[in-house]
């Protein structure tokens, strides 16, 4: 009975894999809870107008690759000069996909009095860097508005 065997151990490949992967991408949740969180009604009634930097990490929750990035938030000083926000869009109905023009996630944004000057967009299948995190704080500590 070979193929029991087979059975067998294709069986314990899968779930090893399977908790690996979700060990991976699942863990870091907890890096969520220091920032505030953004709904798409707080983009219409300008809640970011009102704050001078703001930098917005936008994410879907059943992303794989925006799950790993959770572990890079601590790159970002929420105690720092400019406001850090999260902005969920596991809605895939979200308005905020199409009027902020997000094609992927996680994605970061940089705003400055309500407007756009800087962007990190995740990319398919990869989601963003390490790197992409720094640069977005080092941009944050050191832009000077016009």
């Amino acid at each position: 009975m070979w193929w029991h065997k087979l059975i067998k151990y294709w069986t314990k490949l899968v779930s090893f894999i399977i908790t690996f992967v979700s060990q991976i991408y699942s863990s870091n949740l907890d890096e969520l809870e220091c920032y505030l969180s953004l709904l798409p009604n707080d983009f219409v009634e300008n809640r970011l107008l009102r704050e001078e930097r703001v930098l917005g990490f936008f994410y879907a929750m059943w992303c794989p690759f925006c799950r790993r990035s959770f572990s890079f938030l601590k790159l970002l000083n929420p105690n720092s000069s400019y406001r850090i926000f999260r902005v969920d869009l596991s809605d895939e109905n979200s308005p905020l996909w199409v009027s902020l023009r997000i094609e992927a996630v996680p994605t970061l944004i940089a705003f400055d009095g309500g407007k756009e000057f800087w962007r990190a967009n995740g990319v398919l299948m990869v989601g963003l860097r390490k790197g992409e995190f720094k640069k977005a704080d080092a941009i944050m500590k050191a832009f000077k508005p016009h």
